[in-house]
């Protein structure tokens, strides 16, 4: 039964590449429409060719246009497809196929034909290869990304999509950026598959691009496929992530790695990393000093807002402690501040103990369970009676298993 489903499931993906060659066809012959007329008739496309079966006098005809100029990847692309359309052997068209790669490459529609054939005998190197030559020219970008996108999920073709990944070609960041993952029931095991294969077997990718991959992981509920792909980034990596998880149970629990991508205007917050809400009337950076760094925050004291927050890598069934230190003696803490771990719709606060309460460190508990798996930590703001400006400096945040 598995494997049946698994065959429909790659002939569906087969199919939905066709359409999206088609969708390739039609942008290439608007383009055409729209520049010069002339052009339709030296355009051969497969799939806008006549369906009949084609002639051998037709055939002839193509080939004698051939000899007239050999080296012409129009000619030969025109004899390409006029041996496919009418059903010619399979030595006969993989000898025009063969020169048809050797000339081609520069030759949209020649890309195109290759692709289809390539598709239709599930040769997902050439699939790759072709798609490849067709990004390069930055010809029908969108169409071309979705078609690698869709096929993301077919592991042959993965194997050979991260080889071609692993040279970092120019159309990398419109595949690891592709506004397709954000499509609702976008199917994502393809993409963590990706990722995994390429830095299992010593690839890299930055910050950047694994940035939307892991935070549409993490808001699609698959939190623990992320936090298994955040690990991997930040192990065979040279990027500071994971360095700073020390004992506690939240990454960056004393602000450095906060502090030191505070001078980086390309620096991207992975899900399981501080992001700062700063906005107008709201101002959240974190400083590095001498020996220590320190969060600051400036709040005009309106409205609940969203200051810091963080996926926290934390199991349910069990209650936590939250440790905060370093701040300001004359802030009262809890009047100003809630700190919360929020599982979808259920919010779980944190309440203080009263007995380990000193003048610069707080110790809050849950008075419950945890009810789900990685939830989100925040630190938010409390309404205030008579909002006034505050400023708060925090050293250290800690999230402990309850003892």
């Amino acid at each position: 039964m598995t494997e049946n489903r698994g065959t429909i499931e790659t002939l569906g993906v087969i199919l939905l590449a066709l359409a999206f060659v088609l969708i390739l066809f039609w942008v290439q012959l608007e383009l055409l429409k729209s520049r010069s007329p002339l052009a339709i008739p030296s355009l051969q496309l497969i799939e806008t060719a006549d369906n009949a079966q084609l002639s051998r006098p037709i055939i002839e005809g193509a080939k004698d246009k051939l000899s007239y100029a050999p080296n012409s990847p129009a000619a030969l692309n025109l004899l390409f497809v006029k041996l496919y359309k009418s059903g010619a052997s399979d030595p006969e068209k993989s000898k025009t196929a063969s020169l048809l790669l050797e000339l081609g490459w520069r030759y949209t529609p020649a890309i195109q034909n290759l692709l289809v054939q390539a598709i239709e005998e599930r040769n997902f190197e050439s699939i790759v290869t072709l798609m490849d030559a067709l990004l390069r020219q930055d010809k029908a970008t969108d169409q071309a990304i979705a078609l690698l996108v869709l096929f993301e999920n077919e592991p042959k073709f993965r194997e050979f999509l991260v080889q071609r990944l692993k040279d970092n070609p120019r159309w990398a960041h419109s595949f690891w950026t592709s506004p397709l993952l954000l499509k609702p029931n976008h199917p994502l095991n393809g993409r963590s598959e990706t990722i995994k294969t390429l830095l299992n077997s010593g690839g890299t990718i930055s910050r950047e691009h694994i940035a939307p991959s892991l935070l549409v992981l993490a808001k699609a509920g698959k939190t623990e496929q992320a936090w298994d792909l955040y690990k991997l980034f930040c192990a065979s990596s040279d990027d500071l992530c994971g360095e700073s998880r020390n004992e506690g149970l939240l990454d960056d629990s004393e602000f450095k790695l906060l502090a030191e991508s505070s001078s980086n205007k390309d620096y991207r917050a992975l899900p399981f990393e501080w992001t700062a809400y700063s906005k107008v009337g709201l101002d959240v950076r974190a400083t590095k000093l001498t020996d220590h760094a320190e969060l600051s925050i400036r709040w005009n004291g309106r409205g609940v807002p969203t200051i810091l927050s963080q996926y926290a890598a934390i199991r349910k069934n069990l209650r936590y402690q939250l440790r905060v230190s370093g701040f300001n003696p004359s802030v009262r803490l809890d009047k100003v501040f809630q700190f919360v771990l929020r599982c979808d719709s259920k919010v779980l606060r944190f309440v203080p103990i009263a007995s380990r309460i000193t003048e610069r460190s707080r110790l809050y508990e849950t008075e419950e369970a945890l009810p789900c798996d990685f939830p989100i930590f925040e630190l938010r703001g409390r309404v205030q009676d008579f909002p006034k400006t505050l400023d708060v400096d925090i050293k250290r945040m800690e999230l402990l298993s309850r003892q």
